[in-house]
């Protein structure tokens, strides 16, 4: 405190500011100036002085924890890399891995591996070499779980009758999912090296069924974003075209499985986190019933959001893999672990019932206007369900504008973004949500006054309704 008056002294003197009662030249005034007495240019200058003191240490002091995140950032992506390279030393051991079982069909794998035509540890093997050669093209895999080895090896020794239906498969999970020993930062470091003491309860699940989960694969940040990247990890790429996204948020598992390096994956969707990625990547999955699966265990973004809860469920490089995965999930052992969920289990009669159906479908959803594969696929997919005897109404969904711009903003946002804030805080942000970020972490009164001044500005319509005018507008231009 010495110090720092001493320096507001010194400072105050080569500002020009005088102490009452004193001289430029050191003496003393004959006008005695009182101790509460006015002086305009003191007062600014002493305010100056505080607002440059407060900035400077608000400066120095973000850019410090600034530094320790990515201190804690480099580390963990050392890390990561050195668990790369300590399996690809493992596999150059194994020279005889066969990677023509990567394109063996999900039910041609799963068959063979229940007959004992094919050891769990040689598919392993081949996934593993796989996904090291995928992830080094188009950064999909953040790490490589250590003990698959261990139980691939494990299988290997059950009686034919011990095995489940997933005996032997290679399962990739999405980062989120929680995996003992490791963390799950979401792409966000105030979560790294909060490592997890036991397996997701899911995961649990499906490993007592036979899986063995082999790899844990990229997300975006917070997963907010239908891209996936974010500053740890970096950013995963799409398997066909790399200079294209894979999509988000579950985009790292998409990229995996699409480029024929997993069979089946673990993901989970809020608002198109599984479906997303599926479409960019050209493979399988499916959103269940929210409370259908466990997240128990998991990386958890945004608790307390009931009216748009986030789902963990299945993907794959085709239908069958989706299936079967799903189906080995709903287990006794499942609503044992998770006593919250509803006990119900597969029900083999259902899936395989052929009554005919009532089912709706739509190829325009009343702001954008579908692009003409999506339209074919929509409407050939129709045909076939016909055809089944099913019958197909189409119908348009209501309010689709009001749904998005109110409905679905409030259900996610509910907390004013105390959650995303406080998690972030200190935290290096991605570009792919730096616009976002910086505009939720304003005041709400700061966000409501630009939002009025947005409406001023842009007239009394929202973006949406101009977007659907435009498009109007450009269709009759063709």
């Amino acid at each position: 405190m010495l110090a720092m008056s001493q320096f507001l002294c010194s400072l105050n003197g080569q500002l020009g500011l005088l102490r009452p009662g004193e001289s430029r030249d050191g003496e003393e005034s004959n006008d005695k100036l009182p101790h509460n007495a006015n002086i305009p240019g003191g007062n600014l200058g002493l305010l100056a002085l505080l607002a440059v003191t407060y900035f400077s240490v608000k400066y120095a002091r973000d850019s410090y924890r600034l530094s320790k995140t990515k201190k804690k950032i480099l580390d963990r992506q050392a890390k990561a890399e050195a668990g790369k390279i300590k399996l690809q030393k493992r596999l150059e051991k194994c020279p005889n891995i066969d990677l023509s079982i990567t394109k063996l069909s999900f039910a041609d794998l799963q068959e063979k591996l229940q007959r004992g035509d094919l050891t769990a540890t040689d598919v392993l093997l081949a996934y593993q070499a796989k996904a090291l050669q995928v992830t080094r093209e188009i950064n999909c895999v953040t790490d490589f779980i250590e003990n698959a080895e261990a139980r691939a090896s494990t299988l290997d020794k059950l009686d034919p009758s011990e095995r489940g239906p997933l005996h032997g498969i290679p399962l990739s999970v999405k980062e989120a999912v929680g995996v003992k020993g490791y963390d799950c930062t979401g792409g966000i470091s105030c979560f790294i090296d909060d490592l997890k003491t036991e397996d997701g309860v899911l995961l649990q699940v499906l490993i007592n069924q036979g899986a063995v989960p082999f790899a844990r694969t990229n997300l975006s940040q917070g997963q907010m974003s239908a891209s996936c990247s974010n500053p740890i990890f970096g950013e995963t790429f799409n398997p066909v075209d790399h200079s294209r996204s894979c999509g988000g948020s579950t985009g790292g598992e998409g990229a995996l499985i699409g480029a024929g390096a997993s069979p089946m994956g673990l993901g989970c969707d809020m608002a198109g986190s599984i479906r997303i990625p599926c479409h960019f990547c050209g493979i399988c999955g499916m959103k269940p019933t929210p409370n259908r699966l466990s997240g128990a265990g998991n990386y958890t973004f945004g608790q307390g959001i009931v009216t748009l809860a986030e789902v963990y469920g299945p993907m794959g490089k085709d239908v069958k893999s989706v299936v079967e995965l799903f189906k080995a999930s709903l287990t006794p052992q499942l609503f044992e672990l998770d006593p919250l969920l509803p006990g119900t289990t597969w029900k083999e009669e259902i899936f395989n019932s052929t009554k005919p159906m009532k089912i709706g479908f739509y190829v325009h959803d009343g702001a954008v206007e579908a692009a003409p594969a999506i339209k074919r696929c929509v409407l050939q997919a129709k045909r076939v369900l016909e055809a089944r005897g099913h019958t197909l109404v189409e119908f348009a969904p209501p309010e689709i504008l009001y749904v998005t711009e109110h409905l679905f903003y409030a259900a996610i946002l509910g907390d004013d973004c105390e959650q995303m804030s406080t998690y972030m805080k200190d935290d290096v942000v991605d570009p792919c949500i730096q616009d976002l970020f910086h505009v939720l972490s304003l005041p709400h009164w700061i966000r409501s006054l630009l939002s009025r001044i947005s409406y001023f500005l842009t007239g009394i319509n929202s973006v949406s309704c101009y977007w659907v005018s435009w498009l109007k507008t450009y269709e009759n231009q063709l």
